[in-house]
């Protein structure tokens, strides 16, 4: 605060503001018996007798700083001066408060009482008129006192003790002290003490101006605006996805087992030494017992240790040299990497302990790795060869490993190769979590039943066959037995485990073998001109099929309203998202949120158009709703769990039951024409921006509304442009 004050002054003394003359500014500190020339001077202007005397308040008797502050800021009052009216119209929303210098405009006038210090502020531009009104009812507001109903403690702003006395007289209204101060500023040129007031006045002078920075105020060259056009389909078909590699400390450990060596390159191999998993609480943690490993719930966090040893292999051509000899006769020092996994269900204060925790064990300081549930990489589902289960809620209290039985749940097998293996719980499975080209297991009371779909893979076949007999080892104490079924040869007691129903989207009678890997890219233009990402599976085989590499997370996750496109190499599906409103906001997106989200779905839907061009063989397109997928489409991933409030939210843009729809007629929806009539609604008609509503003119009705052609309205100066479209009531 003395800094503060002491800055202020000397600023008031260099700039020569409100007609100082002083030559500099003298500061003068209180202290016990101070009879300092400073201090005596200080005294006379304040109003003591000829030798500087002057009777001082006890602090008992002043009010606190705090105090001051609060009474300070609840006295203002801030008045608006307009032409229509003769009298000052306080701005009640704004009084009590510190005024914000965006209230101020180069064509208004206003009026601001601090009680001490009342200003009459004018805009450079304000009418003659109410610059003289504004001066009038300022100054008349100066003489005529002040009543101040706003205190702390009774304090009143001009000075008045904490008194019974001083607060009546505040409260029914007195004049202003001798020393008040009334004044006229005028834009450009207020004062220091009026900018003080305003705790976001801004001051350039204070800026320090960089060469080629903003703030040095050269004129910047434009950036060139960006084209938004749609994303060329032969080279979304053409990116490769990125290959699945674990790089730990230089060293590339590919699926968590090493390169293996060529002819004339040497490789990795990799030895894993240890394996540690830690259960973790929110503010503890605990070793997880060897029967209990590769048991995960998705309401936990877990951390895992791995302990491994890097050798190097030598070229294949040099073999014969080192054939006496085991890849762990090549050295190698012992590493280690932690990876914390985060379930679907887990509290976010959980995630946020297990990677703290994670950087407290890590005593070698080594690889630290998350790994959210669905996202596991190959060299953390190897470390448990094919027996990791993921279970739905919390991890119980158990005791020992009788209580871990695994019961009536059904399980998506996920992986790629069968050291790789592991079972996910389906949450409420029926039998629309089947899936043609997928592997389910199912638990009962005394069996493990393993279904396999028609339209599955042999890798696939043999990688739930390994999760299904660990899965059996695991449980070994309950002696279950193991049954395999096929597509269409499922008895009664399998469909009484999955609920009784029969119905799933089913590619049994389809003669095309369905051997082939789906992609899913992101459509956006943040930040920048419309472009894609595609998201893949961290586990995926470069060469082999992998059937479900996305997760409907990768959708759901998202921030929304999103855009995606779905290759089913059969189909091609472009699902749009929703806006969710917040607080008492419409479901429908406010204008220009609203213009640039058709803007963008338009140009989803034409690269879903080129990218099926590019599929060939006449490849359908389609678009899908959130909230309203078909079952073909929900058959694309391994699991799907309707979300009511995405279809309540997606009713806006899309009603009826779950369906597909033609690309080329969502298409013809958007650029469809109107009459004038229909445009001047509100609001407008569904799938029309509203802040375009011109453009859905057609050319003769467009000649006739503004006299001119589309061409020449679009080189208009915006202006004009803006009052044309409010003259046609299209704005």
């Amino acid at each position: 605060e003395p800094l503060f004050r002491s800055d202020l002054a000397g600023r008031i003394v260099q700039k020569k503001d409100m007609g100082c003359k002083a030559r500099a500014a003298c500061v003068v500190e209180q202290k016990t018996g101070s009879t300092g020339l400073k201090m005596v001077g200080l005294k006379k202007v304040l109003g003591g007798t000829g030798n500087g005397e002057i009777k001082m308040k006890s602090d008992a008797d002043v009010a606190s700083d705090d105090a001051f502050e609060k009474c300070s800021i609840q006295s203002v009052m801030i008045y608006s001066v307009r032409e229509d009216s003769e009298r000052l119209d306080p701005l009640a929303e704004l009084c009590g408060r510190q005024p914000k210098h965006s209230l101020l405009g180069t064509k208004l006038a206003f009026v601001f009482d601090f009680v001490n210090e009342v200003y009459v502020w004018i805009g450079r531009t304000t009418l003659g008129s109410l610059r003289r009104k504004a001066t009038k009812l300022g100054k008349e507001l100066f003489d005529s006192g002040y009543r101040t109903t706003q205190k702390s403690n009774g304090f009143v702003k001009n000075g008045t003790t904490k008194t019974a006395a001083g607060a009546a007289a505040a409260a029914s209204g007195r004049r202003r002290p001798a020393w008040a101060l009334f004044s006229r500023v005028v834009e450009g040129s207020e004062t220091f003490l009026f900018k003080e007031k305003f705790p976001d006045w801004p001051e350039p002078g204070r800026i320090i101006k960089m060469k080629g920075h903003v703030s040095s105020g050269e004129v910047q060259p434009s950036s060139p605006p960006i084209e938004l056009v749609p994303c060329s389909g032969e080279s979304m078909h053409r990116a490769a996805p990125s290959v699945p590699n674990c790089i730990l400390e230089g060293d590339n450990l590919a699926r968590g087992r090493g390169v293996p060596a060529t002819e004339e390159k040497s490789g990795l191999s990799v030895a894993t030494t240890d394996v540690k998993i830690w259960h973790v609480k929110e503010h503890d943690y605990t070793e997880v017992p060897d029967w209990e490993r590769g048991l995960f719930y998705s309401g936990e966090g877990y951390i895992v240790r791995w302990g491994y040893r890097v050798f190097k292999e030598p070229p294949k051509r040099r073999a014969r040299a080192f054939r006496h000899r085991t890849v762990h006769d090549f050295g190698g020092r012992e590493k280690c990497c932690y990876f914390f996994w985060q379930g679907d269900d887990c509290p976010i204060t959980e995630k946020g302990a297990s990677a703290l925790l994670t950087v407290e064990l890590d005593e070698e300081k080594g690889p630290q790795v998350r790994v959210p549930q669905g996202k596991e990489p190959p060299a953390f589902l190897q470390l448990f060869g094919g027996g990791l289960v993921v279970v739905n809620g919390k991890r119980p209290e158990i005791n020992n490993e009788k209580e871990t039985r695994i019961d009536r749940k059904v399980f998506c097998v996920r992986g790629e190769v069968p050291h790789e293996a592991y079972l996910v719980e389906i949450p409420k499975a029926d039998s629309w979590a089947l899936r043609s080209r997928g592997c389910l297991v199912s638990v009962a009371t005394n069996t493990i039943m393993l279904w396999k779909g028609s339209k599955a893979t042999e890798e696939t076949n043999n990688v739930a066959t390994a999760a299904a007999e660990r899965l059996q080892k695991r449980l070994s104490s309950f002696e279950l037995d193991l049954e395999t079924f096929v597509e269409g040869e499922e008895r009664v007691r399998f469909w009484r485990s999955l609920g009784g129903g029969r119905d799933y989207d089913t590619l049994k009678d389809e003669p095309a073998k369905y051997r082939f890997t789906p992609r899913l890219f992101e459509l956006s233009r943040a930040p920048g001109p419309f472009s894609y990402d595609e998201i893949s599976s961290p586990s995926r085989l470069p060469n082999g099929v992998c059937s479900f590499p996305f997760l409907q997370s990768d959708l759901y996750s998202a921030s929304q309203p999103a855009l995606f496109l779905v290759d089913a190499h059969y189909e091609v599906y472009l699902w749009t998202g929703w806006w969710k409103p917040q607080g008492d906001e419409s479901n429908a997106l406010p204008g220009n949120s609203r213009s640039r989200w058709l803007q963008d779905k338009e140009l989803a839907m034409k690269t879903a158009v080129n990218y099926g061009e590019v599929r060939g063989r006449g490849c359908p397109v389609y678009v899908v709703a959130a909230g309203r997928e078909p079952p073909e489409f929900k058959a694309l991933f391994p699991y799907w769990e309707d979300v009511a409030e995405a279809r309540e939210l997606s009713a806006h843009d899309y009603s009826g039951p779950p369906r597909k729809l033609a690309v080329e007629e969502e298409l013809d929806k958007l650029n469809r024409k109107y009459t004038l009539c229909e445009l001047q609604r509100r609001p407008p008609p569904d799938g029309v921006d509203p802040l375009r509503l011109e453009s859905y003119l057609s050319d003769k009705e467009f000649q006739v509304v503004f006299g001119m052609s589309a061409e020449k309205f679009a080189a208009l100066a915006q202006w004009k442009a803006v009052n044309a479209k409010k003259a046609a009531g299209l704005f």
